[in-house]
Protein backbone atom coordinates (compact mmCIF):
# COMPACT_ATOMS: atom_id res chain seq x y z
CA UNK A 1 0.00 0.00 0.00
CA UNK A 2 1.45 3.81 -0.62
CA UNK A 3 2.74 5.58 1.89
CA UNK A 4 -0.71 7.37 2.86
CA UNK A 5 0.17 8.13 6.71
CA UNK A 6 -1.07 11.26 8.49
CA UNK A 7 1.57 14.65 7.77
CA UNK A 8 1.59 17.91 9.25
CA UNK A 9 3.76 21.08 9.90
CA UNK A 10 4.69 21.26 13.41
CA UNK A 11 3.12 25.05 13.44
CA UNK A 12 -0.36 22.97 12.44
CA UNK A 13 0.05 20.07 15.77
CA UNK A 14 0.76 23.63 17.75
CA UNK A 15 -2.28 25.10 16.76
CA UNK A 16 -4.56 22.03 16.98
CA UNK A 17 -3.23 21.11 19.96
CA UNK A 18 -4.07 25.00 21.42
CA UNK A 19 -7.54 24.31 20.41
CA UNK A 20 -8.17 20.61 22.01
CA UNK A 21 -6.88 22.28 25.23
CA UNK A 22 -10.01 24.81 25.33
CA UNK A 23 -12.30 22.08 23.66
CA UNK A 24 -11.01 19.73 26.74
CA UNK A 25 -11.61 22.61 29.07
CA UNK A 26 -14.63 22.79 28.44
CA UNK A 27 -15.63 19.05 28.73
CA UNK A 28 -13.67 18.53 31.76
CA UNK A 29 -14.61 22.21 33.42
CA UNK A 30 -15.29 20.62 36.79
CA UNK A 31 -11.55 20.12 37.18
CA UNK A 32 -10.37 23.04 35.24
CA UNK A 33 -7.31 24.88 36.40
CA UNK A 34 -5.45 22.02 37.64
CA UNK A 35 -4.02 20.25 34.10
CA UNK A 36 -2.88 21.96 30.70
CA UNK A 37 -2.86 20.36 27.76
CA UNK A 38 0.64 21.21 25.97
CA UNK A 39 2.68 20.43 23.42
CA UNK A 40 6.68 19.39 23.57
CA UNK A 41 9.38 18.29 21.61
CA UNK A 42 10.14 14.49 22.42
CA UNK A 43 13.53 14.80 23.03
CA UNK A 44 13.20 16.70 26.45
CA UNK A 45 13.43 20.20 24.87
CA UNK A 46 11.49 22.75 24.55
CA UNK A 47 9.01 23.26 21.55
CA UNK A 48 10.26 24.97 18.70
CA UNK A 49 7.61 25.15 15.84
CA UNK A 50 10.26 26.05 12.72
CA UNK A 51 12.44 22.85 14.33
CA UNK A 52 10.34 20.33 15.82
CA UNK A 53 13.08 17.70 14.34
CA UNK A 54 12.26 15.41 17.05
CA UNK A 55 9.01 15.08 17.00
CA UNK A 56 6.02 16.01 19.12
CA UNK A 57 4.49 14.96 22.12
CA UNK A 58 0.87 16.62 23.68
CA UNK A 59 -0.34 15.33 26.96
CA UNK A 60 -2.17 16.50 30.05
CA UNK A 61 -0.42 17.52 32.69
CA UNK A 62 -0.88 19.20 35.88
CA UNK A 63 -0.85 22.95 36.68
CA UNK A 64 -0.12 23.66 40.47
CA UNK A 65 1.99 25.90 42.11
CA UNK A 66 2.52 23.08 44.57
CA UNK A 67 4.14 21.63 41.14
CA UNK A 68 1.87 18.38 42.44
CA UNK A 69 2.03 15.69 39.70
CA UNK A 70 0.02 12.03 40.03
CA UNK A 71 1.71 9.71 37.53
CA UNK A 72 1.19 5.78 37.69
CA UNK A 73 3.74 3.49 35.69
CA UNK A 74 0.65 2.10 32.70
CA UNK A 75 0.47 -1.15 32.25
CA UNK A 76 1.72 -0.67 28.85
CA UNK A 77 3.14 2.40 27.53
CA UNK A 78 5.09 3.84 30.38
CA UNK A 79 4.42 6.22 32.71
CA UNK A 80 1.15 8.23 32.34
CA UNK A 81 0.57 11.29 33.71
CA UNK A 82 -3.04 11.78 34.93
CA UNK A 83 -5.44 14.50 35.78
CA UNK A 84 -8.95 14.12 37.37
CA UNK A 85 -11.82 13.66 34.82
CA UNK A 86 -14.68 14.19 37.46
CA UNK A 87 -13.52 17.03 40.03
CA UNK A 88 -10.16 19.42 40.86
CA UNK A 89 -10.63 17.75 44.69
CA UNK A 90 -7.66 15.50 44.20
CA UNK A 91 -7.92 14.02 47.61
CA UNK A 92 -11.40 12.34 47.12
CA UNK A 93 -11.01 11.79 43.14
CA UNK A 94 -11.14 8.46 42.06
CA UNK A 95 -11.44 8.23 38.11
CA UNK A 96 -8.06 9.64 36.50
CA UNK A 97 -7.71 10.90 32.85
CA UNK A 98 -4.55 10.40 30.86
CA UNK A 99 -4.27 11.38 27.35
CA UNK A 100 -1.70 11.87 24.92
CA UNK A 101 -0.62 12.57 21.23
CA UNK A 102 2.16 11.46 19.91
CA UNK A 103 3.98 13.17 16.14
CA UNK A 104 7.12 11.59 14.94
CA UNK A 105 10.17 13.80 13.25
CA UNK A 106 9.67 14.58 9.60
CA UNK A 107 11.43 11.57 7.49
CA UNK A 108 15.44 12.54 6.24
CA UNK A 109 15.64 14.39 3.23
CA UNK A 110 11.94 15.52 2.87
CA UNK A 111 11.54 19.26 1.94
CA UNK A 112 8.51 19.74 3.44
CA UNK A 113 9.75 18.88 7.19
CA UNK A 114 5.59 17.88 8.07
CA UNK A 115 5.84 15.50 11.23
CA UNK A 116 4.11 12.21 10.90
CA UNK A 117 1.28 10.77 12.67
CA UNK A 118 2.42 8.25 15.20
CA UNK A 119 -0.53 7.72 17.72
CA UNK A 120 -3.16 9.05 20.29
CA UNK A 121 -4.54 7.66 23.52
CA UNK A 122 -7.04 8.11 26.23
CA UNK A 123 -7.13 6.27 29.28
CA UNK A 124 -9.04 5.76 32.24
CA UNK A 125 -7.88 5.12 35.92
CA UNK A 126 -9.17 4.27 39.29
CA UNK A 127 -7.25 5.13 42.00
CA UNK A 128 -6.52 7.19 45.03
CA UNK A 129 -4.09 10.31 44.97
CA UNK A 130 -0.60 9.40 45.19
CA UNK A 131 -1.42 6.20 46.17
CA UNK A 132 0.44 2.97 43.96
CA UNK A 133 -2.08 0.67 44.22
CA UNK A 134 -4.51 1.63 40.68
CA UNK A 135 -6.77 -0.13 38.13
CA UNK A 136 -5.77 0.91 34.82
CA UNK A 137 -9.65 0.20 33.27
CA UNK A 138 -9.68 0.93 29.68
CA UNK A 139 -8.01 2.58 27.10
CA UNK A 140 -8.86 3.94 23.51
CA UNK A 141 -5.80 3.80 21.25
CA UNK A 142 -5.61 5.15 17.64
CA UNK A 143 -2.37 4.46 16.38
CA UNK A 144 -1.13 5.59 12.56
CA UNK A 145 0.17 3.30 10.27
CA UNK A 146 4.06 2.14 9.95
CA UNK A 147 6.12 2.49 7.44
CA UNK A 148 7.20 -1.38 5.80
CA UNK A 149 8.83 -0.47 2.78
CA UNK A 150 10.24 2.09 0.59
CA UNK A 151 7.08 3.53 -0.12
CA UNK A 152 4.72 1.18 1.22
CA UNK A 153 3.14 1.44 5.11
CA UNK A 154 0.43 -1.09 6.89
CA UNK A 155 -1.22 -1.36 10.30
CA UNK A 156 -0.23 -2.79 13.20
CA UNK A 157 -1.99 -5.76 14.16
CA UNK A 158 -3.47 -6.97 10.99
CA UNK A 159 -7.11 -7.20 10.96
CA UNK A 160 -7.56 -4.80 13.91
CA UNK A 161 -9.94 -2.28 14.22
CA UNK A 162 -8.27 1.50 14.32
CA UNK A 163 -9.01 3.07 16.39
CA UNK A 164 -9.96 0.82 18.93
CA UNK A 165 -10.09 0.00 22.55
CA UNK A 166 -8.38 -2.17 25.30
CA UNK A 167 -9.59 -3.56 28.35
CA UNK A 168 -7.19 -3.40 30.55
CA UNK A 169 -8.23 -3.95 34.18
CA UNK A 170 -8.18 -7.96 34.04
CA UNK A 171 -4.42 -7.44 33.28
CA UNK A 172 -3.66 -5.32 36.58
CA UNK A 173 -5.92 -7.06 38.99
CA UNK A 174 -3.90 -10.22 37.76
CA UNK A 175 -0.84 -8.44 38.36
CA UNK A 176 -1.73 -7.58 41.85
CA UNK A 177 -2.73 -11.41 42.44
CA UNK A 178 0.91 -12.46 41.28
CA UNK A 179 2.66 -9.79 43.51
CA UNK A 180 0.14 -11.57 46.40
CA UNK A 181 1.61 -15.22 45.45
CA UNK A 182 4.95 -13.79 45.10
CA UNK A 183 4.68 -12.80 48.22
CA UNK A 184 2.60 -16.08 49.90
CA UNK A 185 5.51 -17.91 48.21
CA UNK A 186 8.11 -15.85 50.35
CA UNK A 187 6.14 -16.28 53.46
CA UNK A 188 6.05 -19.46 52.86
CA UNK A 189 9.66 -20.32 51.99
CA UNK A 190 10.81 -18.37 55.50
CA UNK A 191 8.07 -20.52 57.13
CA UNK A 192 10.20 -23.96 56.10
CA UNK A 193 13.35 -22.59 57.10
CA UNK A 194 12.43 -21.92 60.29
CA UNK A 195 10.31 -25.52 61.02
CA UNK A 196 13.74 -26.90 59.37
CA UNK A 197 15.58 -25.36 61.84
CA UNK A 198 13.35 -26.35 64.77
CA UNK A 199 13.13 -30.05 63.70
CA UNK A 200 16.98 -30.43 64.31
CA UNK A 201 16.47 -29.36 68.08
CA UNK A 202 13.08 -32.01 68.31
CA UNK A 203 12.74 -35.85 67.76
CA UNK A 204 12.27 -36.77 64.19
CA UNK A 205 9.03 -35.67 62.02
CA UNK A 206 8.25 -36.14 58.35
CA UNK A 207 8.48 -32.12 57.46
CA UNK A 208 8.65 -32.48 53.85
CA UNK A 209 5.17 -33.92 53.72
CA UNK A 210 3.85 -31.52 56.03
CA UNK A 211 5.62 -28.51 54.15
CA UNK A 212 4.52 -29.98 51.05
CA UNK A 213 0.92 -30.13 51.82
CA UNK A 214 1.19 -26.55 52.51
CA UNK A 215 3.15 -25.20 49.99
CA UNK A 216 0.95 -22.37 47.77
CA UNK A 217 -0.53 -23.69 44.86
CA UNK A 218 1.09 -22.91 41.50
CA UNK A 219 -1.77 -23.43 39.06
CA UNK A 220 -2.62 -20.65 36.80
CA UNK A 221 -6.10 -18.81 37.59
CA UNK A 222 -8.99 -18.18 35.89
CA UNK A 223 -7.96 -14.80 35.57
CA UNK A 224 -3.94 -15.63 33.97
CA UNK A 225 -6.06 -17.27 30.95
CA UNK A 226 -8.64 -14.40 30.64
CA UNK A 227 -6.05 -11.76 30.50
CA UNK A 228 -3.82 -14.24 28.31
CA UNK A 229 -6.55 -14.01 25.82
CA UNK A 230 -8.50 -10.33 26.62
CA UNK A 231 -5.09 -8.46 26.77
CA UNK A 232 -4.56 -9.02 22.92
CA UNK A 233 -7.61 -7.57 22.15
CA UNK A 234 -8.32 -4.47 19.79
CA UNK A 235 -12.04 -4.28 19.89
CA UNK A 236 -12.98 -1.67 17.59
CA UNK A 237 -14.29 1.47 18.16
CA UNK A 238 -15.31 2.79 15.14
CA UNK A 239 -16.73 0.19 12.77
CA UNK A 240 -18.80 0.35 9.93
CA UNK A 241 -20.31 -3.13 10.07
CA UNK A 242 -23.97 -2.37 10.51
CA UNK A 243 -23.59 -1.52 6.78
CA UNK A 244 -20.98 -3.70 4.92
CA UNK A 245 -20.59 -7.14 7.13
CA UNK A 246 -16.59 -7.76 7.14
CA UNK A 247 -16.09 -11.31 5.55
CA UNK A 248 -13.08 -12.10 8.10
CA UNK A 249 -10.16 -10.89 5.67
CA UNK A 250 -7.24 -8.99 6.17
CA UNK A 251 -7.47 -7.03 2.83
CA UNK A 252 -11.16 -5.66 3.54
CA UNK A 253 -11.08 -4.15 7.00
CA UNK A 254 -11.95 -0.80 5.87
CA UNK A 255 -14.99 -0.57 7.83
CA UNK A 256 -13.17 -0.84 11.17
CA UNK A 257 -9.79 -0.10 10.03
CA UNK A 258 -9.84 3.91 9.54
CA UNK A 259 -6.55 6.05 9.18
CA UNK A 260 -6.44 9.75 10.17
CA UNK A 261 -6.76 11.86 6.71
CA UNK A 262 -6.50 15.02 8.65
CA UNK A 263 -5.45 16.43 12.22
CA UNK A 264 -8.73 17.40 12.98
CA UNK A 265 -10.08 14.36 12.99
CA UNK A 266 -7.63 13.12 15.21
CA UNK A 267 -8.67 15.76 17.63
CA UNK A 268 -12.10 15.38 17.20
CA UNK A 269 -11.74 11.54 18.36
CA UNK A 270 -9.89 12.61 21.33
CA UNK A 271 -12.41 15.12 22.58
CA UNK A 272 -15.14 12.85 22.10
CA UNK A 273 -13.67 9.63 23.47
CA UNK A 274 -13.56 11.38 26.64
CA UNK A 275 -16.88 13.22 26.65
CA UNK A 276 -18.14 9.71 25.60
CA UNK A 277 -15.96 8.28 29.28
CA UNK A 278 -16.70 10.84 31.34
CA UNK A 279 -20.23 10.28 30.60
CA UNK A 280 -20.02 7.11 31.07
CA UNK A 281 -18.63 7.36 34.47
CA UNK A 282 -20.81 9.51 36.17
CA UNK A 283 -23.80 7.43 34.89
CA UNK A 284 -22.18 4.61 36.07
CA UNK A 285 -21.27 6.06 39.57
CA UNK A 286 -23.83 9.05 40.24
CA UNK A 287 -22.08 12.11 40.45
Amino acid sequence: MADDRLREPASAVQKATELLRQRLERVLKDASGVYSFDLRQRDGTSFDAKQATFGLEARLRFVSSRGEAFTLERDLGGPALLVPILSKDMMHERYWLSVSMVWDPPLGGKRDRKLIYRSSQVSIYQARYAETEYLQLVRAEWTGKRLTGKDDCEFDSESAGHPHWHVDAVSVVRGHLQKEREAQTEHQRIRDRLMREAATEREYIDFDELLKATEPSERRSPLDELDDTLSSLHLAQCAGWHACAWDGSASTTSAHAHNPRAIDQVTDWILSTVTYLKHEIEKATGY
